[in-house]
């Protein structure tokens, strides 16, 4: 195709339009092709910043990850915790339910004991009246005894003078006897 002749001839017009069709038709693909390539450049661009996001978000999911993996070991030892605090505080209620019983049964035996101490005290009260009376008798039963020590001693010295007055009679007689005879 010569571009420097005249475009008279229609078999060279019908070239020529053609060729200028197809530089046309060339020039709306490459046209096409560069908007494709943009949009394949943005979209590129979108891709490797979708990475970096996507890459982002993965760094995220393991520290997530780590993170549960920590909250459920922590909640593990937390139920095994709660697991405990329940038998012990399962332990405790039979301690105090023990120690409820115990102190009702001592409440009882202090009852019974209080009752025995106030029986003791009441035959105590009695015993000391008691105590206190013989004491007043044994006092009166001494004082009688000395009396009758004192009348048994004068009793003593009588029988005494008596028996030397009778002594002294017998003698005489005696005497008066042999002088008779």
């Amino acid at each position: 195709f010569d571009c420097t002749s005249d475009l008279q001839d229609p078999k060279e017009l019908h070239q020529m339009s053609t060729f200028i069709r197809g530089i046309a038709s060339m020039k709306d693909r490459l046209r096409e092709a560069l908007n494709k390539n943009s949009e394949l450049s943005q979209a590129l661009e979108e891709s490797r910043q979708n990475e970096s996001t996507i890459n982002d978000l993965t760094n995220r999911v393991e520290k997530l990850q780590c993170t549960l993996f920590d909250r459920e070991a922590r909640l593990e030892k937390a139920l095994n915790l709660k697991d405990e605090i329940n038998t012990a505080n399962s332990t405790l209620r039979d301690q105090v339910s023990d120690l409820k019983r115990e102190s009702e049964r001592l409440r009882v035996d202090n009852e019974q004991l209080q009752q025995v101490y106030n029986d003791l005290l009441a035959r105590y009260e009695v015993l000391s009246t008691e105590y206190e009376d013989l004491q007043k008798s044994s006092l009166m039963h001494e004082n009688e005894l000395s009396k009758l020590k004192r009348s048994l001693e004068g009793s003593e010295q009588d029988r005494l003078r008596l028996s030397e007055q009778l002594d002294s009679v017998s003698k005489r007689a005696s005497e008066e006897m042999r002088s008779r005879i």
